[in-house]
């Protein structure tokens, strides 16, 4: 007699082989997507600390632009006293600010929900780092 078929063994053999590589490999690919989510977002900060920059030799020579606070609540952006905005292209962060003072010195703390981390910049650092501090800890102190 010929055999043409798997017996349920050899099935549950295969499924539990299936559900061991899937244990394996799945915690690798959500470290693998939480990573790139990370690195996206620093490189959103590093795309702003650009654009700030920009701001700051756009606007060096005449005083009243500067300095800027730029606010960022819940993606949505505000200019202090209606200043010209930031130009850039990319999404805007979930919260923090932005502070360009009259030296041209910039500071930076912006949160992002996504990777539930924060984007820091003092005046000394020439880029931004991610940190672990909360939505409420990632605010400048400055105010309009």
């Amino acid at each position: 007699m010929k055999k043409n078929a798997f017996t349920l063994i050899e099935l549950l053999g295969v499924i539990a082989l299936l559900a061991v590589i899937a244990m394996i490999v799945t915690p690798l690919v959500i470290k693998t997507i939480n990573d790139s989510r990370r690195e996206a977002f620093l490189d959103n900060a590093k795309m702003l600390r650009k654009a700030a920059e920009n701001y700051y030799m756009e606007n060096e020579l005449s005083g009243d632009m500067l300095p800027l606070l730029v606010t960022y609540d819940n993606k949505n952006v505000s200019y202090c006293k209606n200043k010209p905005s930031l130009s850039y292209s990319g999404q805007n962060p979930y919260s923090g600010n932005i502070y360009i003072n009259t030296s041209g010195e910039i500071e930076m703390k912006i949160y992002d929900n996504a990777t539930n981390r924060c984007a820091v910049k003092t005046k000394t650092e020439k880029t931004p780092h991610l940190e672990e501090l909360s939505k409420e800890q990632c605010q400048l102190a400055y105010s309009c």
